[in-house]
């Protein structure tokens, strides 16, 4: 499959399947308890007393029931992909055991063992099981807790369905058996699977299919303990390990059982990846042209997960392992699981050369992709071991960090060959002009970014091929792409390398495999293209339907009910991360429940809030339809929206994400949000943007801050301002207030704050005592101004709000300030 042989591809997906028995049983497979035991005589009888795994005759009869959907070259000879699975909880050959040794190794478990339950009892136990969830006991302290891991530690668990953006949350409520639901979805979308006969694009498809429908199903269903890795992640884990052991003993010439069994060899080849320079490659605005900034920003963002699934594809295709082996792949980083052969470093070392070449020809330097290998035993994947090699993980690419360029190989290169007339990109003015697009003059890099934000709010998916595309600047050198929309209906080709369709499909749509990429981002409509039309000025950005908003048009929307449609037009920039990402993943877990499969459930959990939960309730919620998403997913986000519509959204978000970790008081996300106005250079607004998110972050230890207007301020704070802020529009639809008086006001909110530095001072001279004087400002002003009826209210919650919140009462004041500021006609 893609530079897989045969022997390898069969192992691989035999473990990928190995346990997907779990999702069904006798009942449900329209069997009855006796045809269980006939099946296991039957197994023994003619395989010389071998014993048959109850979950492996399950597996087996799953696959049989649709032989017809699998590729033939899989189903041929004597160990073919039933054989394996069936065998392989009770392994003889080498390849039985090698696909026994990747699940035993998934589970960081020792070598299985045969012994069996009664049928029917684990049928009603395992059907009762859920999937707990591992987000909700994560704790930075939870390395140095040495008591047992109880069921009791969780109050919630995860509804047994497939995934559903808009129902991602874990419950309280048991909730109903939903095993035959899922089992008749996953046999209905498996039938329909496109291209069998390509199997690198069919495996990818297979793949993102149980992800999708095995993500909250739990792989230990025995009721015994915890049960906190979803069955997808310990069917991927697995299948990414019997892929590199197969190439491992294929290529030492090991491929024997007792090699194979053998767990204190050094097997594994883990190869780290890691975008360095992301923020200046996409928010870089060095040139004198400010066009299509919109298109730009997405076209970048876009390009750094193409970057980071084109270097995993190059490098799969280099060691001929399957792109399963790549075990996570989030925030601009990946981790390749890998055999640990000559040909495989070599791999490595060529196409870490490839990439230093081409990211320096396409970014000066300024970017690229830092590339770092470990070996490892699989012992090394048992608790708790795991923490060392972890460990190990992190510092090798530490290191790697800071030789990113060989300077041995560039120093005198020139970086893109320019020739004598040759004049800068006015967009970026880091390479020369090479292209064109819609008659503005760039170079090729930029042509493309422009090319891939105008045309991915256009398309379902896209095509990556090592043949023809519409690329100017192939992907190092090599990668195309195309756009698609007929994703399953398109004939797949031999260059092909992967086909991607965007977003989480529904039952009916095609099933072909998903990536969350692209982002939400709001378009023009009809409706503005004529209204544009209608009122063209002079100097106006186009405005054509199907098109990304520009930065104006956002800008635009902030416009509000108020005062005849009153309200400062500006973007609100929000940037977020979750705190302390680096401790929980080193930290977050205990020794015993350190594993591989844990990890990657966990990475892959929290990438899906931002990258698939995040973009739904952009595109459904009407209040959050103008946000712009620059990039959602690893850990963080940058968004830009009409700023009112971005200070309502950043309170939502932090609701949302404490109830998608179970209401976890250790797992949490700070955020930075600024306001600027359509026409600031990109680069300066994300500049401001980082420096708030790190006001935010650096208040305190505690971190799980929001910071806006110049005020830190925690969150359960910054509802507080928020209630105010409703209390004073009353007063204001009541006419308690006018919108002069909240100028005074914003005066004594000054005051306060100065009063409020004074007791850290040791001397204070009788200038600085004036600020004392807001009490009795405030009175008076309220006195002279209120009515009588409403005076001791306003008074009340006025000196109230200020004594409590002091210079943090600019959030909510200037918030109604500027939503009620007249725009400048």
């Amino acid at each position: 499959m893609g530079g897989m042989d045969n022997t390898t591809a069969k192992v691989t997906t035999a473990a990928l399947f190995h346990d997907i028995g779990k999702v069904a049983d006798w009942e449900l497979l329209g069997q009855s308890l006796a045809w269980v035991r006939e099946q296991k005589e039957s197994f023994a009888t003619t395989h010389g007393g071998r014993t048959l795994h109850t979950d492996a005759l399950f597996s087996r009869t799953f696959l049989e029931r649709q032989a017809k959907s699998f590729p033939t070259s899989l189903l041929e000879g004597d160990e073919n992909l039933l054989s394996l699975v069936e065998r392989g909880q009770n392994p003889v050959t080498a390849l039985e055991w090698i696909v026994s040794e990747a699940a035993s190794i998934a589970q960081a478990s020792s070598p299985r063992k045969t012994a069996d339950g009664d049928e029917a009892t684990d049928i009603k136990a395992r059907r009762s099981v859920r999937l707990a969830p591992i987000l909700e006991t994560l704790s930075p302290t939870a390395a140095d807790d040495d008591s047992p891991h109880e069921p009791k530690a969780y109050r919630h668990h995860y509804k047994l369905a497939a995934l559903c953006p808009e129902d991602m949350d874990p419950v309280t409520e048991k909730g109903d058996d939903g095993y035959e639901i899922l089992l008749n979805e996953l046999e209905d979308a498996f039938s329909r699977l496109p291209h069998r006969d390509h199997h690198g694009l069919w495996l990818q498809h297979v793949d993102s299919l149980l992800m999708r429908t095995l993500c909250f199903v739990p792989a230990d269903q025995s009721g015994h303990g915890v049960a906190d890795v979803p069955l997808y992640d310990q069917l991927r884990i697995s299948a990414a390990m019997a892929c590199a052991l197969s190439r491992y003993h294929q290529d030492t010439g090991t491929l024997n059982p007792d090699a194979v069994k053998d767990r204190k060899t050094e097997k594994f080849l883990l190869v780290n990846g890691d975008f360095t320079g992301i923020q200046p490659f996409i928010f870089k605005d060095g040139g004198e042209s400010r066009k299509f900034r919109s298109k730009l920003l997405r076209g970048r963002s876009f390009q750094v997960s193409l970057f980071i699934e084109s270097v995993v594809c190059r490098l799969c295709e280099a060691m001929g392992i399957s792109p399963l082996c790549a075990i996570m792949k989030a925030g601009g980083k990946f981790t390749l699981l890998a055999p640990n052969t000559q040909a495989a470093r070599d791999a490595v070392a060529q196409v870490k050369g490839e990439s230093a070449g081409w990211f320096l020809s396409m970014t000066h330097g300024e970017s690229g992709m830092a590339i770092s290998t470990v070996t490892a035993r699989p012992v090394d994947f048992q608790a708790p071991n795991m923490v060392a090699l972890w460990q190990r993980m992190h510092r090798t690419m530490a290191l790697e960090k800071f030789q990113r360029l060989d300077m041995g190989a560039v120093c005198g290169r020139r970086a893109r060959p320019v020739g004598r007339d040759n004049k800068p990109c006015p967009l970026c003015h880091v390479r020369p002009v090479e292209s064109a697009y819609r008659e503005s003059r760039c170079c090729a890099v930029c042509h493309d970014q422009i090319w891939l934000g105008e045309n991915l709010v256009k398309h379902r998916g896209i095509r990556l091929t090592t043949g023809k595309g519409d690329l100017k600047e192939p992907v190092l050198g090599r990668y195309q792409l195309t756009m698609e929309n007929d994703l399953a209906g398109y004939s797949a080709q031999g260059e092909d390398v992967a086909l991607w369709q965007f977003g989480v499909p529904g039952k009916t749509d095609p099933q072909v495999a998903i990536r969350c990429v692209n982002g939400y981002v709001p378009v023009f409509t009809k409706a503005d293209e004529e209204a544009a039309a209608a009122a063209s000025e002079e100097g106006q950005e186009a405005v054509k339907a199907g098109d990304p908003k520009h930065f104006q048009a956002i800008s635009d929307a902030s416009r509000s009910s108020i005062d005849g449609g009153a309200c400062v037009s500006a973007l609100g920039v929000l940037k977020a991360d979750v705190d302390y990402l680096g401790m929980l993943f080193a930290c977050g877990l205990s020794d015993e429940r350190y594993t591989l499969t844990r990890l990657t459930t966990l990475s892959r959990q929290l990438d899906m809030f931002f990258s698939v939960r995040l973009p739904w309730i952009l595109e459904h919620h009407e209040t959050f339809c103008e946000v712009y998403t620059v990039f959602a997913g690893g850990d963080d986000l940058f968004l830009i929206g009409p700023w009112r519509q971005i200070l309502q959204l950043a309170p939502m978000l932090r609701d949302e994400f404490s109830r998608y970790v179970a209401g976890n008081p250790e797992v949490h996300f700070s955020c930075g949000i600024t306001l600027e106005k359509a026409h600031t250079p990109v680069d300066d607004f994300a500049e401001r943007a980082e420096h708030v998110l790190g006001l935010a972050k650096d208040l305190d230890d505690e971190k799980n801050r929001i910071s806006v207007f110049g005020c830190t301020v925690s969150w359960p704070e910054m509802k507080a301002l928020d209630a105010w802020k409703q209390e004073v529009v009353t007063w204001l639809e009541k006419k308690w207030l006018t919108t002069g008086m909240l100028y005074r006001v914003d005066t004594l909110v000054t005051m306060a704050e100065e009063e409020a530095r004074l007791g850290e001072k040791k001397t204070v001279s009788m200038d600085e005592m004036a600020c004392l004087k807001w009490r009795s400002q405030l009175a008076y002003m309220v006195a002279r101004n209120v009515d009588k009826e409403a005076v001791g209210a306003v008074h009340g919650s006025l000196a109230d709000a200020l004594q409590t919140h002091g210079g943090n009462l600019r959030i909510p004041l200037w918030t109604l300030l500027y939503e009620r500021r007249r725009r400048a006609s």
